[in-house]
């Protein structure tokens, strides 16, 4: 038994093992279907399970079984519908029952996101085209610090997108087909919904952020009459009221052209052009609000990620508002961390008296939890990831002071060895700078608990907080990359404060943490090697590859275009671009989509600069593919010891197993203390 919300928490297991990708709870909310990944052979199979929510003495079924599966609905409470991806899949329909299987498309190429509308017996999907050539390029920039020449990477590409509706009669007739072509603005489509029994399309522009709502058969704009700022989330209540999250409506907005600032909120909008703000969805600091779900006309629950009070710990957690009488009626949140994350959403019913979300803590693995709505119980169902962390470890609390007096907490893990002897540090840079951070569990290819069983202290390091850096000028930019790089180098000083006698020490981050990873790798002689994972960047390539959505948002930032008036700004921010190498070898790690990355590699090999790159073709920016997830891991973790312990630690041959080579001299630094 264990305890949240000082209610007691029946602990259960089903029998499947892996990792649950996304799940679907049935209508009358008895069910659950979830899609779980399992690595064979380092080959990624998705299982189709389906687990009893009433009878908690049952174990999971598994009903169907190949790789890829995705987008799992429920058709009805015996029948589901799910994609297959490549021209041999297609959208299937199941009886969960009886197993029979019924193909509604052939063909699941670019299939995803499907919408099933009770009351019209209809079944939406969104249709991504092929990849295709929108002449766009990168930078090359000569000695003179000038855009030399335009080069066009092979991962320079984009998507457009089309919607497709599917019209089924009780889940059996596939003979109408319609298709409804939103490509009239480049930006991809943000979410479908059903509006007394049409198809409405959310979709957002490029460059000023404004957002349409548009009914998908006529083209009509229906959002003339509230015209949305930067809309995250849409749904729509039974009578076709329209409930979207937004940074505000575009009348007031703050500034003219860059739809980069904003608090978000939730609003009502009426059928004669009224709009209702829902100010009681937090009592404190909203962060972002993830999906919305009506129940009944005067009801709404949203998940949300916000703090008790500004400034304060981030958590997710489910609320429920009365939009007509503007109040709050009940908030359902885990005891010490999230309910619910941005990737994973929670599942509702369609009573709305049952939800099933992920719930996730610091140093435990996230699980499966079915909340009552009605008493506001929770009852564990099922580990997410039992792998990620089977070997135990403990976490203590440290602060980390930057030298511009910014303060940090970091948690650190001790190896058994650090009682009596000296260890090698790992940092991982973990998130932003709260308490708890929900990025723990997204960053899948640190193998955390792994490496202190190994010998390794490990500290991840949350870096002080400050707006996002396309609302920020450049100078606000760059000093917080200086305060970041700073906290970096102080590190390793607070965790020999706390008596733990540090060998060797490297860094480790991915997106931001990557990015600020690099710059510390440049910089510090602290760290002999570095694990950059998916950098985000502000190089001259982002901006050529950004197009109109985001070159606002760069030229606030940046100042301009990398002319000659600002490539001085695009190389500051860019840790390769000052010609030298690196102070230790670098592990670069990075999905296809993502050409900025390119551009660092191609700069650190010019430089001299020993880096091992692999590119991910399957994951977007995080590591969602368990194949590529697990090997990501390996390669961490025999990395960490190649640099910290010597190449004597690991095999020649577990290194070829996991992609890394080994120069004849090693990758020793002379810098490490």
């Amino acid at each position: 038994m264990v305890r949240a919300n000082g209610r007691a928490i029946r602990q259960e297991t089903t029998l499947h093992r892996g990792v649950i990708q996304e799940f679907s709870i049935s209508p009358d909310g008895t069910n659950l279907a979830e899609v779980v990944s399992n690595t064979v052979a380092d080959r990624s199979v998705s299982s189709i399970v389906i687990l009893n929510l009433v009878d908690s003495g049952r174990a999971g079924r598994e009903i169907y079984s190949r790789a890829g599966v995705s987008s799992v609905i429920w058709l009805t409470n015996r029948s589901i519908a799910f994609v297959v991806p490549g021209r041999k899949g297609g959208i299937f329909q199941q009886n969960t029952q009886t197993g029979k299987l019924t193909i509604l498309r052939p063909n699941g190429t670019g299939v995803a996101n499907l919408l099933f509308d009770r009351q019209s017996q209809s079944l939406a999907y969104e249709h991504v085209a092929p990849w295709w050539w929108d002449g766009r390029v990168s930078v090359r920039v000569g000695k003179d610090q000038w855009p030399l020449q335009f080069i066009s990477p092979k991962w320079a590409q984009q998507e457009r997108v089309t919607v497709r509706a599917l019209r089924l009669e009780g889940g059996r007739n596939r003979g109408l087909h319609r298709k409804y072509p939103v490509s009239s603005v480049a930006f991809p489509v943000s979410q479908i919904a059903w509006r007394r029994n049409r198809l409405v399309v959310l979709r957002s522009s490029r460059g000023s952020f404004k957002s349409d709502i548009v009914d998908a058969a006529t083209g009509r704009v229906l959002s003339d009459r509230w015209p949305l700022y930067r809309v995250g989330s849409m749904a729509v209540s039974p009578k076709g009221r329209i409930a979207v999250t937004s940074m505000r409506l575009w009348k007031n907005r703050p500034r003219p052209m860059c739809g980069c600032s904003g608090r978000w909120g939730l609003y009502v909008l009426g059928h004669g052009g009224e709009v209702h703000a829902v100010t009681a969805l937090a009592s404190g600091q909203i962060d972002y609000i993830s999906r919305l779900w009506w129940a009944g006309e005067n009801r709404i629950f949203a998940q949300i990620l916000g703090a008790d009070t500004p400034g304060g710990a981030l958590y997710w957690k489910v609320v429920e508002v009365d939009w007509r009488r503007n109040a709050l009626i009940r908030a359902f949140r885990w005891s010490n961390g999230d309910l619910g994350t941005l990737d994973s959403p929670c599942s509702l019913s369609a009573d709305r008296a049952t939800a099933v979300c992920i719930a996730q803590t610091l140093s435990s693995p996230p699980r499966l939890v079915r909340v009552d709505l009605h008493t506001g119980v929770m009852r564990t169902l099922e580990k997410v990831n039992p792998g990620q962390h089977r070997l135990a470890l403990h976490f203590k609390d440290i602060r980390v002071k930057a030298r511009r007096n910014e303060m940090a907490t970091g948690f650190l893990a001790l190896p058994r060895a650090a009682r009596s002897a000296a260890v090698p540090l790992a940092v991982m840079l973990y998130g932003f700078d709260k308490e708890y951070s929900r990025d723990a569990q997204w960053i899948t290819s640190y193998p955390v608990a792994r490496m202190v069983h190994s010998g390794i202290a490990v500290l991840l390091l949350n870096w002080p907080y400050s707006p996002d850096p396309a609302r920020e000028s450049f100078q606000t930019t760059l000093r917080g990359m200086n305060t970041i790089v700073s906290l970096i180098a102080d590190a390793v000083p607070a965790v020999r404060a706390t008596g733990v006698r540090v060998t060797r020490a490297m860094i480790m981050g991915w997106s931001f943490g990557g990015l600020y990873a690099a710059h510390a790798i440049q910089r510090l002689h602290e760290y002999v090697a570095a694990q950059v994972g998916d950098p985000a960047a502000f190089n001259s390539t982002e901006y050529a590859l950004a197009g109109g959505l985001l070159d606002n948002a760069i030229d606030w930032t940046l100042g301009g275009p990398p002319t000659r008036r600002y490539i001085d700004h695009y190389l500051t921010l860019d840790p390769a671009a000052d010609g030298r190498p690196s102070n230790g070898p670098i592990l670069l790690e990075f999905v296809s989509r993502n050409p900025d990355a390119g551009q660092l590699l191609q700069e650190w090999r010019a430089d001299g600069t020993q880096v091992e790159a692999f590119v991910y073709r399957h994951s977007v920016h995080w590591l969602n593919v368990p194949a590529e997830a697990k090997i990501s891991r390996a390669r961490n973790l025999d990395w960490a010891k190649l640099n910290l312990f010597g190449p004597q630690s690991v095999s020649p041959a577990e290194l070829r197993k996991v992609g890394l080579t080994v120069p004849e001299n090693g990758w020793w630094s002379h810098r490490a203390k």
